[in-house]
């Protein structure tokens, strides 16, 4: 017998595969980060330390949400929707807008720096989900379903374009195709959407340098290995040098130092030098 969704009762093994996630998550981390936060912070931990408080946020967040009757948050998701967006418009205002690497993504207060696109994946997903739920007898009516849906869908798009987070884009993009897929909703629908939507994505991907350059290393991977494809090639190495047992943690992970930001996008090569390919399939 399915289980009411407002049950109080805990899916215990849910909170397990959480706590272990965001254990070896951090311990990924402090390893991957450690000889460059020596180098640049003057400390080992200092990448590990960023983290703690929003996992802290996070784990309050969760048990917060749990807490809370489901009707209670279907009622707020419009609130949460506008809420999401206007926090995605503020990297755009000088005052708290912070720029790294080309991108204007990010909000800085004090020491503390958040991406607001990181909570649009979040509330996609709860608004789709809700309003397919909702209209699941009128899934596919153009006005009561499908142009909400569109409409919310190429509002968050468009403003994480400008930020100039184009795969963040299209990893929501892809976020809304799949709960629409998943949803039911008429395959016509998907031959309209990409009809407009792909010609467009054509163009912003040209409208970038650097953009056509990722898309020319990604096709041909031995492209300017010591320019656009270096941090590709560089990982390569590290995963290579991880063997089948790996190299373990702690022991000097030679290769990765030469991967910048390998904390961050690219901390898998870091844990394949670690852990070897045992540790990759485990």
């Amino acid at each position: 017998m399915e289980r009411p969704v407002n049950s109080k009762k805990t899916d215990s093994g849910l909170v397990v595969a959480i706590i272990l996630l965001l254990g070896f998550g951090l311990l990924t981390l402090y390893f991957t980060s450690a000889d460059y936060g020596l180098r640049a912070h003057s400390g080992t931990t200092h990448f590990l330390k960023q983290q703690l408080f929003p996992v802290f946020v996070g784990l309050v967040c969760m048990i917060g949400l749990a807490c809370i009757n489901l009707d209670w948050i279907r009622k707020m998701i419009p609130w949460i929707l506008f809420a999401t967006i206007i926090l995605n418009i503020l990297p755009f205002l000088p005052i708290l807008g912070y720029e790294k690497n080309g991108g204007r993504r990010w909000i800085k207060i004090f020491s503390l720096t958040f991406q607001p696109s990181e909570l649009a994946k979040f509330v996609l997903v709860l608004f789709l989900a809700n309003l397919f739920d909702k209209k699941k007898d009128r899934i596919n009516d153009p006005a009561t379903c499908i142009t909400p849906a569109i409409t919310v869908l190429f509002i968050f798009v468009a403003i994480i374009i400008f930020q100039n987070d184009y795969a963040t884009s299209m990893i929501l993009l892809g976020l809304g195709l799949m709960l629409f897929f998943l949803s039911g909703v008429s395959l016509k629908w998907f031959g309209v959407f990409f009809v407009f939507s792909v010609p467009i994505a054509i163009i912003f991907i040209f409208l970038e340098e650097y953009r056509v350059d990722r898309l020319i290393a990604f096709l041909r991977p031995e492209y300017d290995v010591e320019g656009i494809n270096y941090q590709v090639m560089a990982s390569k190495v590290a995963v290579s040098a991880g063997g089948f047992w790996g190299q373990g943690m702690g022991t000097g992970l030679e290769k990765i130092k030469s991967i910048p930001e390998v904390h961050a996008d690219f901390v898998f090569a870091g844990w394949a030098e670690a852990m070897g390919f045992l540790g990759i399939i485990g």
